[in-house]
């Protein structure tokens, strides 16, 4: 994974990967890694995750205006869900 480079300093998320079809986000005090692929929220959205994700900034605040009514409606008790799944950092 790639370290975010947060140029705003406020951002919290700490890493991101970019495969083809999907991204990955680490946020920072979290174990989990968001995955944002083609066939769960749009390859729009997808590609314009990776270009902010590039640039440094405004990637948290893409996530928030886009997706937080999908993080409000998890399951909490589920560890594996549609959109995140659970996968520690190597270092």
């Amino acid at each position: 994974m790639q370290k975010y480079q947060d140029l705003t300093g406020k951002s919290e998320i700490s890493h991101f990967d970019i495969q083809p079809e999907k991204i990955l986000i680490k946020f920072n005090k979290k174990a989990e890694i968001l995955i944002y692929s083609y066939d769960k929220v749009g390859k729009n959205h997808v590609e314009n995750l990776k270009k902010l994700a590039i640039s440094g900034a405004g990637l948290n605040r893409y996530i928030i205006k886009n997706f937080s009514h999908l993080n409000k409606n998890l399951d909490k008790g589920n560890k594996i869900n549609w959109l995140i799944r659970k996968f520690k950092l190597r270092k």
